[in-house]
């Protein structure tokens, strides 16, 4: 799934912003995130040097290395609220780097895992999607996409299925029949 991500306009990896400030822009940039074996990564290939050089597992501080030119660059996602936000109550996921253990952590972007809509100003949740079931739901709901059978069986047993662990089964009322069964019917 991708999602859009608020690029801090102070970043600059930490250089000319000593005081750490922080000012995110609009949605300016995509972030993926994939789902493999029910754990989600972070896989960003579009942010450029200072940006995950790999996949980064979904986890809130978690500290890793960044496998770059400079072994003592770290990098975290931080779950958290921030100022530009409304509702402080709203967290998102921020993306955060420090280039050696004494250095700052700087925050490079922020993004959303929820389907959301905003509009007038105004920002509300459509959908909060950890299984199957509620990824078909939410794409005929919120997006008016309905799938074919074969289209929502077709993720069972691949890397990217979001599994309940209660034995979630198909919401065939939101799912088309297929083609061939309507020809047949």
């Amino acid at each position: 799934m991708s999602v859009g991500a608020r690029i801090n306009r102070m970043g600059k990896g930490g250089v000319g912003n000593e005081d750490r400030m922080t000012s995110f822009g609009g949605w300016s940039h995509t972030v993926n995130l994939v789902t493999i074996r029910g754990e989600v990564f972070v896989v960003d290939v579009g942010f450029g040097p200072g940006g995950p050089a790999r996949p980064l597992k979904l986890i809130n501080g978690k500290i890793e290395g960044n496998l770059v030119a400079t072994p003592q660059q770290a990098i975290r996602l931080r779950h958290d609220a921030i100022a530009e936000n409304e509702h402080q109550n709203v967290k998102l996921w921020i993306f955060e780097r420090r280039n050696n253990d004494n250095a700052p952590w700087v925050p490079m972007y922020c993004f959303e895992d929820n389907v959301i809509r905003r509009l007038n100003g105004t920002t509300e949740t459509l959908a909060t999607i950890s299984t199957e079931t509620e990824r078909i739901e939410a794409l005929f709901e919120c997006l008016g996409v309905r799938l074919s059978q074969a289209q929502a069986a077709g993720i069972k047993s691949m890397a990217t299925e979001l599994k309940s662990g209660d034995g979630q089964q198909i919401p065939y009322d939101l799912v088309q029949a297929d083609i061939k069964q309507e020809a047949r019917g």
